[in-house]
Parts: structure tokens; C-alpha cells; sequence
């Protein structure tokens, strides 16, 4: 964004923390080392190019270090938080699962990394069409309903089963995808929860654990996956629809009260809810104090949760506010909060509400006729473009008075001036009959063009008095 220039990638945990948090400064950054790369890390497409390249080599070390480490680690860490407060965790199956996943995914990004043949893109697409189609049977239908099911003499079939089925996802994940879809984050996100997942479902835990511990991995992973969806309520739809369908094997095989958990836990994790509950209020805090104190306004800008965390699923309602605070000192520094916002992928709704309340803001300042003759070049760095079609209609014909009443200034005689005054009023006119029959959404303006209005016919009545009957 404006006010955040990325640093360099030199350890694992940097590019971990962009690739979930954010995705668009690190597609900046690894663009400015070359601009076919993304925050999808397809090295292989420009290795040959840029392979002497410090970054690169530095990028390309934290990627293969997450890759082959972040999930036995991950695996680790939430499998012993998890395993102090809930006995039963299955660790030889989480382990297992983990490394059979690590193993998968070398070999696929191995894969990759070769050149590309007419033969390997043929099996790719006839892999994504079958194991695709065949593994997304077993693990979101069939295999949560089997292990609840099996017996226990059969552990060691499930052991092998837990290895040869992480080794073959890791390997549908990252091979079998078409390469344009090719996503290193879910790749990842996946591969740190497939060990606590298989340790919780294998083991000897409360179902309501192992719903909620399976909805909030398969949550938090379809957060991931819709993340980039830049229209909000289609993602949120998307993701909490797909989270009730894949919630039904596992009420079957969990009961009622596994199912509850299951959907539960996948909502709270998909719309990040653990985050947001203080991000919210954080942002509400700031844009407060932004109104209050217009002249800190962009100072307080840059602690917006939004320069941190660029993939908050919900709405911070506080930021069109702060943008408007922002413009009553610096329009400039306003056009740079403007183009933060428009560039998240889920904020980007509060850009014309911020340039609505800025709009609105400019004409109640206009209380007389030299003000109102400002607006015109008040308001001439506001994108229209950004608004509702209706909206820049109205603010496009605002300015067309505002210059037209300037204008008037220019006529020979004070009937003359009088009348050009007069034709702006009727102007007001047309424009709150727009308002009232056709753009009632826009009634917030009434005040405002009423005021116009009354402005200008007192400046008419001062120049040419009106006759009085006597």
C-alpha cells in the first residue's frame, strides 16, 4: 500500500506471516524482483531470469523452508497445545499424516520445476479430472464417515493408509492443479493442519472436539482459498454455503451435537472472527479520534488494522470516516488512504461512502456565494468515477453550478449576472426533483441543494431587488 513499503524476505516467518495476512504487499514485492511472479510463488517460471538475484535466492530458501518444515512443525506445536487440554491425540497418525504431506509436496514442486512436456500437461489434466474428483469423494464424503466406523485392530491398515494419503494429496495439490490456479498458500495452510486434523479424528477425543477442531481447519482453509474474492458477499456465500454441504458426512458420522461444532467452528474461523472481534473495535477507536482531531487524521491512518491484516473478511465500518477526516486537511494524503482501501480485496465497498461523506462535508460548508463558487475547485480531485452512477450525475452537475455561479461574475450588468444566478437556481431545482423521484437513495443531499438554493436567491435578491406592490 502508499504508506507501507514491504521490506525484504530474508527468513521463512516474514513470508509466512505475507502469504496469510498480506498477499498484496508480497505480490508487490516479488513483482519488483519480476513481474510474471505473484503471491502464488511460481518460481519455476522465472528461475532461468532472475536466478542470480539475491532476493530471489533468499525468497526461494523461506518458500522450500516452509514447504518441506512448516507442517511437522506446525503439526507439533498445535498437536501439544491441543493434546494439555484434550487426552486421546492420535500423534504416530499426525505425524505420519504430516510427513507423508511434506513428502507429497517436495516431490510435486519438484515436479514443477522441470521443463514442462506435452505428455506431463496431458497428465495433469487427466489427473485433476480423476484423483481430483476421486479424492474429493473419499475426504470430504466418504472418509469421515469410515473412521468413525473402523475397528481398532485395524490401525496399522491406517497407518499406511494416513502416509499414502498425505503423500498423494501433497502431490494432487501442487501437480495435479492447473498451474494458472497453482496456490502456494493453500498448498501450505493445508499441510500445517492435515497432522492436527488426522491426530484429532484418529484419536480417542469427544466428537464436539473433533468438529470443531476439522470445521475450524477446513474454515480457516476456505478463508485462504476465497480470500482473493473481491466481491465480499459472494465469497461470504461461497464459504459459509460450502461450509453447512461439507457439514453433513459429519454430522452423520459425529451425531448432532459433532455437526453444531463442526459448523460453528468453520463460520468463526472462515469470517476470522478471532481477529476481527479486536481489529473492529481497534479501527472504530481511530477513526474516532480522526474526527475529533481532523489534523491527526492521517498521522492515525498508518495504525489502521488494514496495513497489517489485508485479508479481514469484514467490513470495518469506521474507515469512510477517517477517509473523510483525512480530506478536511489533506486531499493529497487522502487520494493515498483511497487507494489503500480500493486495493484490499474486501474494503474496497467504503470508497465511494468515503467520497459521499467528503462531498457531503464540502457543501455544508458552503453556507454563502464565494463558498459555493468554491466547490467546483474544492471538490476537483474527487475521483467521480468511484461513485454510483446516479451519485456522479448529481456531484458532476454541483460542480457545473459551482463554476456557472462563478461565471456569472463576468457579466456586463448586474440584470445580466442576475439572471445567470437565476438559471443556476432553476439548475437546483432539476437537480432535487432528480433526487426526490428518481435518486431517493441520494435524499442526504436535499439539505444541502435546499441551502444552495437559498444562498443563491438571496445573492439574486441583493443585486436586483425584488418589485414590491405598494
Amino acid at each position: 500500500m502508499s504508506t507501507l513499503s514491504p521490506p525484504t524476505i530474508r527468513d521463512p516467518f516474514t513470508l509466512l506471516y505475507w502469504l496469510f495476512f498480506r498477499p498484496l504487499a508480497l505480490r508487490r514485492y516479488v513483482q519488483s524482483i519480476h513481474d510474471e511472479l505473484d503471491e502464488d510463488l511460481e518460481i519455476w517460471k522465472v528461475a532461468t531470469v532472475v536466478g542470480a538475484d539475491p532476493r530471489f535466492q533468499a525468497l526461494c530458501r523461506a518458500r522450500r523452508t516452509l514447504l518441506l518444515g512448516a507442517p511437522l512443525t506446525a503439526t507439533l506445536l498445535l498437536g501439544g497445545i491441543v493434546s494439555l487440554f484434550i487426552p486421546g491425540f492420535a500423534w504416530s497418525f499426525a505425524l505420519l499424516s504430516a510427513v507423508g504431506w511434506t513428502v507429497g509436496t517436495a516431490l510435486g514442486d519438484w515436479w514443477l520445476s522441470r521443463p514442462p512436456t506435452h505428455a506431463r500437461k496431458r497428465m495433469s489434466w487427466l489427473g485433476q479430472l480423476g484423483l481430483g474428483l476421486g479424492l474429493g469423494l473419499v475426504f470430504v464424503w466418504a472418509m469421515p464417515i469410515a473412521l468413525f466406523v473402523l475397528q481398532p485392530d485395524l490401525s496399522l491398515m491406517l497407518v499406511a493408509f494416513t502416509v499414502i494419503m498425505g503423500m498423494i494429496m501433497g502431490v494432487v495439490m501442487v501437480v495435479l492443479r492447473d498451474r494458472a490456479e497453482f496456490r502456494v498458500d493453500l498448498i501450505l495452510f493445508m499441510g500445517m493442519i492435515i497432522g492436527v486434523v488426522m491426530g484429532v479424528v484418529m484419536g480417542a477425543v469427544p466428537s464436539v472436539v473433533v468438529g470443531a477442531v476439522v470445521g475450524g481447519a477446513l474454515g480457516m482453509g476456505s478463508s485462504v482459498d476465497l480470500g482473493r474474492t473481491r466481491r465480499m458477499i459472494k465469497g461470504l456465500v461461497k464459504g459459509v454455503f460450502g461450509g453447512v454441504v461439507v457439514s453433513l458426512p459429519f454430522a452423520l458420522g459425529l451425531g448432532v451435537i459433532g455437526g453444531v461444532a463442526f459448523v460453528t467452528a468453520y463460520t468463526i474461523t472462515f469470517l476470522r472472527l478471532p481477529t476481527y472481534v479486536w481489529e473492529l473495535p481497534f479501527s472504530l477507536w481511530l477513526s474516532k479520534r480522526a474526527v475529533q482531531a481532523p489534523a491527526s487524521a492521517a498521522y492515525l491512518w498508518q495504525y489502521q488494522p488494514l496495513h497489517y491484516d489485508e485479508m479481514i473478511q469484514l467490513p470495518l465500518v469506521g474507515l469512510p470516516h477517517h477517509i473523510a477526516a483525512i480530506a478536511r486537511t489533506d486531499p493529497e494524503r487522502c487520494r493515498e488512504a483511497l487507494a489503500d482501501v480500493a486495493a484490499l480485496l474486501r474494503q474496497g465497498w467504503c470508497v465511494p461512502r468515503a467520497l459521499r461523506l467528503i462531498a457531503l462535508a464540502e457543501l455544508d460548508r458552503c453556507t454563502t456565494l464565494e463558498q459555493i463558487e468554491r466547490f467546483s475547485t474544492s471538490t476537483a480531485w474527487i475521483p467521480l468515477i468511484e461513485l454510483p452512477e446516479a451519485e456522479q450525475r448529481l456531484v458532476a452537475n454541483l460542480r457545473q453550478i459551482s463554476h456557472d455561479v462563478t461565471e456569472s461574475r463576468t457579466a456586463v450588468t448586474h440584470v445580466a449576472r442576475a439572471e445567470r444566478l437565476r438559471a443556476q437556481i432553476n439548475a437546483l431545482r432539476e437537480s432535487h426533483t432528480f433526487v426526490r423521484y428518481k435518486a431517493a437513495h441520494l435524499k442526504v443531499y436535499t439539505t444541502s441543494i435546499q441551502r444552495w438554493e437559498q444562498v443563491i436567491t438571496e445573492a439574486v435578491n441583493a443585486i436586483v431587488p425584488p418589485l414590491t406592490v405598494g
